[in-house]
């Protein structure tokens, strides 16, 4: 369902008309607390109150009586039914944004990194990460090309952080997943530091990467290193943070 579809503001002007006729209604039966309470949680699930519920459960049996329950229960119902509805679409809405946010973006970094490359991405929930070989629509394989999925938060840890894309000593990184470690030495130092899975082409092959990346930013030039392991990583990170500041001082 897409937003145009739902008329937001007759939704809301509904619910609000069924709340008052319920509370109406609620102050004709003049139930006992304990009795409206069971009556509230039979109506949210059911928009009718069976003869046993009316009788047995409430200890009511007119026939006004009945009908006053019953317009009770519609309107709780359908309360409840909308509220349900407009939960599931917002959330279903959240979910499409970070879906085309991190698929668009992937293949936008993805083609940063490696230009020659001819990539398709994908983004899906529960979806296995992964960069394998691309396949056309006959299953030949098309060379050089790469099918990659990236999770579904991709755009907000990834690409938002400015980690999508790193130079490595032989060549740019396209950053496929991550995990952010707190290193108290570092992170005082403005390093920030992630976990990473990363994807090297090399000869028109793409191969993922156990690695370790990361992230110097003190407010002003942002420095990023990418290495096999922790030492290369931080010896890295410090001699491109070194060159920066030398870069910089010899510009004044």
């Amino acid at each position: 369902m897409q937003t145009s579809e739902l008329d937001f503001k007759l939704l809301y002007a509904s619910m609000d008309a069924l709340k008052q006729s319920a509370s109406f209604t609620y102050k004709q039966m003049d139930l006992p607390h304990d009795k409206m309470k069971r009556l509230v949680e039979h109506s949210r699930e059911y928009s009718y109150v069976s003869h046993n519920a009316a009788t047995s459960v409430l200890g009511l049996n007119s026939t006004s009586s009945k009908i006053l329950i019953s317009h009770f229960s519609h309107c709780v119902h359908e309360i409840h039914k909308t509220r349900k509805m407009l939960r599931e679409f917002e959330n279903k809405s959240r979910l499409d944004d970070a879906r085309h946010e991190s698929k668009s973006n992937s293949y936008r970094a993805f083609t940063a990194a490696f230009p020659s490359a001819t990539v398709e991405t994908s983004c899906e929930v529960g979806g296995q990460v992964h960069c394998l070989p691309l396949y056309n629509k006959w299953d030949s394989l098309v060379e050089g090309g790469a099918d990659v999925m990236v999770p579904i938060s991709w755009n907000k840890k990834i690409y938002e952080e400015g980690i999508s894309v790193v130079q490595a000593g032989d060549g740019a990184r396209f950053i496929l997943d991550c995990k952010e470690r707190k290193i108290k030495r570092l992170n005082e130092e403005y390093i920030r530091c992630w976990a990473v899975r990363s994807v090297k082409r090399k000869h028109k092959i793409c191969t993922v990467e156990n690695a370790i990346l990361m992230k110097y930013d003190a407010g002003g030039e942002v420095v990023l290193s990418i290495a096999d392991n922790w030492a290369k990583a931080e010896s890295l990170i410090r001699r491109r943070k070194k060159d920066s500041t030398l870069d910089v001082l010899m510009g004044l």
